[in-house]
C-alpha cells in the first residue's frame, strides 16, 4: 500500500486529475490516523506541497489538513509551526488578490489549526465538498465525493474512531509504521535493499523535523565550534565559537562536520545533525527522542552531546540545558549521561585546559540545577588531593566554584550539599570534599579575586555558599563515623 499509493498520486497529479488526487489524499490520511504513516512523512508531503504551491497543491492540501489537521499538530506542534510559517510565507510571496478562493480557505483552516480550534462541520465540510468540485474542474457529471469526508469535526475528518484505534494497536499495526520516512524516498523510483530504514542523510535533510530541507539551519550554537573540532586541534583557543557566534551550516556542511569529528556511525552522524542543527534545546531534544535508536545506539546521543560541548571554545550553556532536558525524559540518557561524564573524568591528564573548563561547566551545570545528584562525584578520591596532577587541581576548582554560582539561591546550594551528606555509606566523601572545599577552594577563590579574575561580589557569594556547605558536610553523622 504506501508502496503503490504514492506512484499514484504521483501519476493523478501528473495527469491534473484533480478528483483522484483528492481521493488518493484522503486515503493516505487514513493510512495516517491507523497508524500506517508517521507523522514525519505528513509534514513532508506537506513541505512539498507548500514549496509548489500551484492550485492542485493547494487543494491537495486543504484536503489532507481537513482531514488529519489537527491530528498532525498534535503529534508534532513544533512541525506544524514551521509547516503554518512557510504556508504564510507563500501566501505573502502571492501579494494582495494574488490568493484563489480555496487557498483563503486553506489559510483559515491552516489558523485554526494552529490555534487548536475545531472548525464548524457543516461549513467544513462544504469547503472539502467546494474545493473538489473545483478540482474536478467544475465537471458537474462527476460525483462531489467530499460531501461524506466524515469525522466528527474540520480538522478531523479522518480520525478513526477510539474503538478502531484499539484494534489496530493490539494487531500491531506499531510494528509495520513507517517512521522518519519522508515523502521524496517514498516516491523515489527502484528502491533496493531495505529502503525503509532512514540514514543520516535522511535526518540532515530536515526529515526528522519533517519539513523543508531549508529549515534544517543552525543558529550558531555550536557550528564554530564544530569547525574548530574539524580541524583536529585539541589545543584550539579562540574562535567565536557558542550561541552568539551568527554562523549557520547546511545539512551537508554539518555532516562533513561530523566525519570531521569522528562520528562514524549512522546513529552518531544523526545525532550531531540534531544537535548541531537545531534552533535551541527544545527543538534538539524533541529530534534526538524521535531518531529510530534501538538498544545500545541510544547511547550514542549523550555521547556525542558530551564531545560537542568539550569541543566548545568555552563552555555553552546550550549543551548542559540539552541534557537537562535528555535526562528529565528519559531515565536511560541520565543514567549514559553519569557514566560519560566519569569516563571524561578519568582522561583529565590528556585533557587541554579549554576542554576541561568545558566539562567544568556542564558538570556544574548539571549538579546545580538538580540533575544529577552531588553523590556523582564519588569516583574521586579528595583525600589524595595532595597528590593530584596540576590538570586535576585545576579541574575541580573550577567545577566547584562554577557550581557555586550556578545555585539559583542560597538555599539551594545548602539543600544539594545536605541531600549528600544524608547519606551514611558515603561520609568519607562528605569529609574529603569538606576539607577539599576549606583548604584548597576557598583560599584559590580570594586569591581569583585579589588578582581581579572574579568580581568580589561573586566572591561573597562563593564564599557564603561554601562556608555554609562546608559546615554542613564536616558536621553530618556520616562524616563523624568516617572520621
Amino acid at each position: 500500500m504506501c508502496w503503490l499509493l504514492p506512484r499514484l498520486v504521483l501519476q493523478a497529479y501528473a495527469a491534473g486529475d484533480g478528483l483522484a488526487c483528492h481521493n488518493l489524499v484522503m486515503l493516505l490520511a487514513y493510512c495516517y490516523s491507523a497508524g500506517m504513516v508517521a507523522a514525519d512523512c505528513m509534514y513532508s508531503v506537506l513541505g512539498e506541497l507548500t514549496r509548489r504551491f500551484a492550485e492542485s497543491d493547494v487543494a491537495m492540501m486543504l484536503t489532507l489538513l481537513n482531514a488529519v489537521g489537527l491530528q498532525l499538530r498534535s503529534a508534532d506542534p513544533a512541525a506544524m509551526k514551521d509547516f503554518v510559517m512557510a504556508v504564510h510565507s507563500r501566501a505573502a510571496a502571492a501579494g494582495p488578490g494574488g490568493l484563489s478562493k480555496r487557498a483563503e480557505i486553506m489559510l483559515e483552516l491552516v489558523v485554526d489549526i494552529k490555534n487548536n480550534r475545531a472548525r464548524d462541520v457543516k461549513a467544513s465540510r462544504s469547503a472539502a465538498s467546494a474545493a473538489a468540485a473545483a478540482a474536478a474542474g467544475g465537471d458537474k457529471s462527476k460525483p462531489a465525493v467530499a460531501q461524506n469526508v466524515g469525522g466528527g469535526r474540520g480538522g478531523a475528518a479522518a480520525v478513526l474512531q477510539p474503538g478502531l484505534l484499539k484494534w489496530l494497536k493490539a494487531s500491531g499495526v506499531d510494528d509495520v509504521t513507517l517512521a522518519n520516512i519522508s515523502w521524496a524516498k517514498l516516491v523515489q523510483p527502484n528502491k533496493k535493499g531495505m529502503w525503509w530504514h532512514p540514514a543520516a542523510t535522511d535526518a540532515a535533510a530536515g526529515l526528522l523535523p519533517g519539513l523543508l530541507a531549508e529549515h534544517m539551519h543552525s543558529s550558531g550554537a555550536a557550528a564554530a565550534a564544530a569547525a574548530a573540532a574539524a580541524d583536529g586541534d585539541d589545543e584550539y583557543e579562540g574562535g567565536s565559537g557558542g550561541a552568539g557566534a551568527g554562523t549557520g551550516a547546511s545539512a551537508a556542511q554539518l555532516l562533513q562536520l561530523a566525519a570531521g569529528m569522528r562520528m562514524t556511525t549512522d546513529a552518531r552522524r544523526a545525532a550531531f545533525v540534531a544537535i548541531m542543527g537545531s534552533e535551541d534545546c527544545a527543538e534538539a531534544c524533541e529530534k534526538l527522542l524521535r531518531l529510530p535508536l534501538k538498544g545500545d545506539q541510544s547511547r550514542e546521543v549523550v555521547r556525542v552531546l558530551v564531545e560537542c560541548c568539550l569541543q566548545e571554545s568555552r563552555y555553552n550553556p546550550y549543551y548542559g540545558h540539552l541534557a537537562a532536558r535528555l535526562a528529565a525524559v528519559s531515565k536511560s540518557h541520565k543514567v549514559t549521561l553519569q557514566y560519560c561524564i566519569w569516563d571524561q573524568w578519568k582522561e583529565v591528564a590528556g585533557c587541554a585546559p579549554r576542554r576541561l573548563l568545558c566539562l567544568a561547566g556542564l558538570v556544574a551545570h548539571l549538579l546545580g540545577s538538580f540533575v544529577l545528584p552531588l553523590s556523582v562525584v564519588k569516583p574521586i578520591d579528595f583525600d589524595a588531593c595532595a597528590t593530584w596532577t596540576s590538570k586535576e587541581t585545576f579541574l575541580w576548582r573550577h567545577t566547584l566554584q562554577q557550581l557555586l554560582t550556578s545555585f539559583a539561591s542560597d538555599a539551594d546550594a545548602e539543600s544539594a550539599f545536605s541531600r549528600l551528606a544524608q547519606q551514611q555509606a558515603l561520609g568519607g566523601l562528605c569529609k574529603a570534599l569538606g576539607l577539599f572545599l576549606k583548604l584548597r577552594v576557598g583560599p584559590w577563590l580570594v586569591a581569583q579575586a585579589d588578582a581581579g579574575v572574579l568580581r568580589q561580589q561573586c566572591l561573597d557569594s562563593c564564599l557564603l555558599r561554601l562556608a555554609r556547605g562546608e559546615k554542613v558536610l564536616l558536621s553530618s553523622t556520616a562524616a563523624v563515623l568516617a572520621g
